[in-house]
């Protein structure tokens, strides 16, 4: 039982001596945002569609909006260099497939949803 117990404690000292101890996979391994922060910005960026609002809040989205364009692409190579732990062209190449799939995808979607909201 004593053999047993050093190991899980073996196991909890090799688990804190890992700087990623999986925890990248997530987005939660240091203070950088993850998915939820941005899709947070985004629903930001959508707000300015608001009607009524005044000149200085729609100046504000606006300067948001491109901070947000500039962030959340530089963020995402970051995350994907930091993840896979490659060199920065290995890591641009797959950023560059990565976000040309996502966009395909994202232009069927947007087709898709358009074709089923007029049929409907």
């Amino acid at each position: 039982m004593e053999r047993g117990s050093s190991i899980e404690a073996a196991d909890r000292v090799d688990a804190a001596a890992d700087p990623t101890n999986g925890c990248y996979l997530i987005g939660q391994a240091d203070d950088r945002p993850n998915h939820a922060f941005m899709l947070a910005l985004f629903l930001l960026i959508g707000l300015r569609s608001i009607p009524g609002s005044p000149s200085w809040l729609l100046l504000m989205y606006s300067l948001f909006s491109v901070a947000a364009m500039v962030y959340i692409p530089s963020h995402l190579l970051l995350m994907q260099k930091r993840v896979y732990a490659q060199g920065w062209l290995k890591t641009s190449i797959k950023y560059l497939v990565l976000a040309t799939v996502y966009s395909v995808l994202l232009v069927f979607a947007i087709v898709y949803a358009v074709f089923a909201g007029l049929s409907s």
